[in-house]
């Protein structure tokens, strides 16, 4: 290979460039494309509609074109407006906002608009619909840019949420095993007897969590009152726990019994990945609202054991070693160890996972979206939802392409790095 080549890796360039264009794409949607512009100027006066969308100032009525009538900046239809000049977002429009163009208009054909008085007008370059339009009359590259909004908002939501519960679960069963968590036996006794009370109190009665409790509503609701439910059972746990710390002065009950953590996570995990992922995700969302977190929690439930597995896999290897257990010797604590001792050493390896976890994240959501068991498509645009939608209009091919080489070229991008980085790692040592 030449040195050019030898110097600069283009296909890692391209994707690292691909996927900074998309994500400043997705942090600042309404930025990029909005029917509002940026700067316009009618009757000698200038605004700022994207800036000033409450500001309130005299328009013609264009639904009645009749006399003059005082509106907010974002009723105005800025692109019906006569002798305007604007300072279009890059799209131009917004992702759920028809225009008055003609549907399914080809982003290479000629484009039309409807004036108020009935007559169609040829659309002016600057207010064209670069990606064409779909059977709403909605701009494709409008809904591209905040479907990258909402794919990589998942993504990321859920991959928090991954490495949260994998780490937590893998990490607790490499480090503690089968035989680190011991118990005496009074307090075994009454940690098992507690399971009942810390049930009924902590779930039965709250009734699976149902979201008035704490007065909130929707995904949020749900999470944060199962998330009090589980507070609840495992402080009825504790209480019962120091109650049989009582019975350790008989000698029968002061007897150690090792925990078994390992291998009862190791067989929630097994239990978990033997249901299909598309069917728990089904119940899940039959049971969770059509939002954005109740997606992010769907998927990072049904996703997180093979993360889980690699990292109780990895640490048992890690926590092995000499230094490792020098430090557990020396009384450290587990979350010190695993912190500053071990999660260091995978951390390349953390970052490879969480590539090839977005792009499965992306692809996955993109897939529930088509299947229309995602969120709400009259509420978030999603590259899915846009898919699907294309299947009705074959003769449209823009509406299959652009958002199908989208999904491609991300999922392209993040294996390439992730797998260039896997690579990379391969030839080097590390040294602790």
């Amino acid at each position: 290979m030449n040195k050019p080549l030898q110097k600069y890796n283009f296909l890692k360039i391209f994707a690292w460039i691909h996927l900074c264009i998309w994500g400043i794409f997705g942090l600042l949607p309404d930025f990029w494309a909005n029917d509002l512009p940026l700067k316009s100027t009618f009757r000698n006066k200038t605004y700022y509609p994207l800036f000033q969308p409450a500001l309130k100032d005299s328009f013609p009525d264009l639904r009645t074109g009749k006399s003059l009538k005082l509106l907010s900046l974002s009723e105005v239809n800025w692109h019906s407006l006569e002798s305007t000049a604007n300072v279009l977002t890059l799209a131009g429009y917004s992702p759920k906002t028809g225009g008055s163009t003609t549907r399914l208009q080809s982003p290479f054909g000629p484009q039309f608009y409807t004036a108020s008085n009935g007559y169609k007008k040829n659309l002016a370059f600057s207010k064209r619909h670069y990606l064409g339009t779909d059977d709403n009359d909605y701009d494709v590259f409008s809904g591209l840019i905040h479907g990258a909004a909402y794919s990589f908002g998942i993504a990321t939501g859920t991959l928090l949420l991954i490495l949260t519960l994998g780490m937590t679960v893998g990490g607790s069963a490499a480090y503690f095993g089968n035989d680190k968590l011991t118990f005496s036996t009074g307090e075994l006794i009454f940690i098992l007897a507690g399971l009942i009370p810390a049930v009924f109190y902590g779930f039965y009665i709250r009734k699976w969590g149902i979201p008035e409790f704490i007065f909130f509503s929707g995904t949020l609701g749900y999470i944060l009152s199962w998330t009090a439910s589980v507070i609840l059972a495992v402080f009825i746990l504790f209480l019962f726990y120091n109650v049989g710390k009582i019975l350790n002065f008989i000698p029968f009950f002061r007897k150690k019994i090792p925990f078994p953590l390992e291998r009862i996570l190791q067989f929630i995990l097994d239990a978990q990945t033997s249901i299909p992922v598309i069917l728990m995700v089904i119940t899940l969302t039959a049971i969770l609202p059509k939002t954005v977190s109740a997606t992010v929690v769907t998927i990072g439930l049904a996703a997180y054991t093979g993360f889980a597995r690699i990292i109780r896999s990895e640490l048992s290897v890690i926590l092995r070693l000499p230094y490792t257990e020098a430090a557990y010797n020396l009384g450290l604590t587990p979350l010190r160890i695993l912190l500053r001792h071990t999660f260091p050493n995978i951390a390349p390896l953390l970052y490879s996972i969480s590539l090839y976890t977005i792009s499965d994240i992306i692809l996955f959501e993109a897939s529930l979206s088509f299947l229309g068991i995602g969120t709400n498509p009259e509420n978030h645009t999603s590259w899915g939802a846009m898919l699907a939608q294309a299947r009705n209009y074959p003769q449209a091919w823009w509406l299959t392409l652009f958002p199908a080489l989208l999904i491609f070229l991300t999922i392209f991008s993040l294996h390439y790095l992730a797998g260039n980085k896997s690579r990379m790692n391969k030839s080097e040592k590390t040294f602790t």
